[in-house]
């Protein structure tokens, strides 16, 4: 079941929601792009559900996250490795869209997918596809 939940970490209060299977093989974690904030995964974590765990953090500035007069893509990797480390995950499968982009996370733990701007409203059918077949492969 969908939850909403807090987390302090680099000294700021990070909002996520979390869903899926506790015990799943593989735990995702999805970055939202700027402007944006957790719901706009909403349609992903609907079908990443059944056999994943997934986690949609709403970063520093955005949604119900900590606002702090400093933004940086650097705060922005610190903050989800803060993220990943404060909820005592090992391994996971990082996601990001747009500045959301996971590959300017320095320590992803096993995968790194980054999503262009504008991919999943576009098409996000198509994406859901290619994202569970990555996830499950």
């Amino acid at each position: 079941m969908r939850a909403r939940r807090q987390v302090v970490c680099n000294g700021i209060e990070i909002s996520y929601l979390v869903d899926g299977r506790p015990n799943a093989p593989v735990v995702v974690v999805l970055i939202h792009g700027g402007s944006l904030d957790s719901g706009s995964w909403a349609e992903v974590l609907d079908e990443l559900v059944e056999d994943h765990r997934a986690y949609a953090p709403e970063m520093r500035g955005h949604g119900r996250g900590s606002w702090t007069p400093t933004y940086s893509f650097d705060l922005l990797a610190e903050d989800v490795d803060g993220f990943v480390e404060s909820l005592g995950l090992s391994e996971v499968a990082l996601v990001g869209r747009s500045i959301g982009g996971a590959e300017r996370i320095p320590d992803a733990r096993v995968e790194v997918i980054s999503v262009g701007h504008g991919i999943h409203e576009d098409a996000p059918e198509r994406f859901l596809r290619a994202l569970l077949a990555f996830l499950r492969r």
